[in-house]
């Protein structure tokens, strides 16, 4: 992982400051490190693993970048951190010390500017990297037990201001997605709890996959309103982001038929903007380009149970 952590610190940091948007979604089975990829280890491992995520790495540059711009006294920023769960059609605000009753509800809105927001959310601004890690381990101890069930969206929000006009700066915005377990059909009653739940899960990680791939098509009509995880996710992938799609899979053979279907889900996202109307644009030249390949490291297959992390970046539309 320390490659991806490398290649996408500062690039999406530096993006953020130029008021863009870049978002990493984290996709594969139960236990197969979708959350790994966010958060790395609480500390050092005996394997070597590293300690900190691709978020850590990513609000540590960050930082970095904004101490620097502060020290040439031009612009001045601020940083503003949110965090959703969505399970089924459930929002938590897990900034939010309300509970019970009086807890607001949650809910997904389009404001005049035609940007979707929720409504009633927590905005925690932090001043370093370190408040990032204290938040970090807020979230963690406030997830739902079952975290595999649910979608987690942490959103950085970065305000800059010119100083010398007094100009605000447009707003860039980072987006971490940590997607549900993206397991295939129980067998047993179609009609229980846990089965619906689980068809609750594939449609939804279904529509963002046909969002992701309407985008990269350039379709017309984005389907963002088929589920609320793509309508809350509508301005983290539109509004010219860079999107990087993290598949994580087991390299074992017990684990081929969820690996197949992560794999696919990729391939699908990675070969949309090579069947996109041929080149008229720029922009579909750079896509096609970006996503020419699926990275991640040489394995042997049914040597290990260890995951395995292999990304895709896509580059930004526009």
């Amino acid at each position: 992982m320390g490659e991806m952590v490398g290649q996408l610190g500062r690039p999406f940091a530096d993006r953020a400051l130029t008021g863009l948007n870049s978002t990493l979604i984290s996709y594969g089975e139960r236990m197969a490190g979708k959350t790994f990829v966010l958060d790395g280890c609480p500390s050092a491992s005996p394997s070597g693993l590293p300690s900190a995520g691709v978020a850590s790495a990513v609000v540590r540059e960050l930082f970095a970048m904004v101490s620097d711009a502060h020290q040439r006294n031009v612009t001045r920023f601020s940083v503003t951190v949110t965090c959703v769960e969505l399970k089924g059609d459930l929002i938590r605000d897990l900034f939010s010390t309300s509970s019970g009753p009086s807890a607001p509800k949650h809910d997904i809105r389009r404001d005049p500017e035609g940007h979707m927001f929720v409504s009633d959310l927590t905005y925690v601004q932090i001043n370093s990297a370190d408040d990032y890690e204290r938040l970090r381990r807020i979230l963690q101890s406030r997830r739902s037990t079952h975290s595999w069930r649910t979608q987690c969206v942490i959103t950085i929000l970065v305000d800059g201001t010119h100083l010398p006009s007094g100009r605000p700066l447009p707003t860039g915005r980072i987006t971490f997605v940590d997607l549900a377990a993206s397991q295939r059909p129980l067998r047993g009653d179609p009609l229980s709890d846990s089965a619906r739940e689980q068809q609750r899960i594939a449609k939804s990680l279904g529509t963002l996959g046909d969002v992701l791939t309407a985008i990269a098509c350039r379709h017309a009509y984005i389907p963002y309103r088929q589920s609320r995880l793509t309508m809350l996710l509508h301005d983290a992938l539109a509004c010219e982001s860079q999107v990087v799609l993290v598949a994580n899979v087991f390299v074992d053979e017990q684990h081929a038929p969820e690996t197949l279907n992560t794999l696919l889900f990729g391939a699908r996202i990675k070969a949309a903007p090579e069947a996109a109307p041929p080149g008229s644009s720029p922009r579909d030249r750079t896509w096609r380009a970006a996503s020419s390949s699926l990275r991640s490291p040489p394995v042997t297959p049914g040597t290990s149970s260890e995951p395995l992390q292999a990304y895709l970046p896509l580059s930004p539309r526009r």
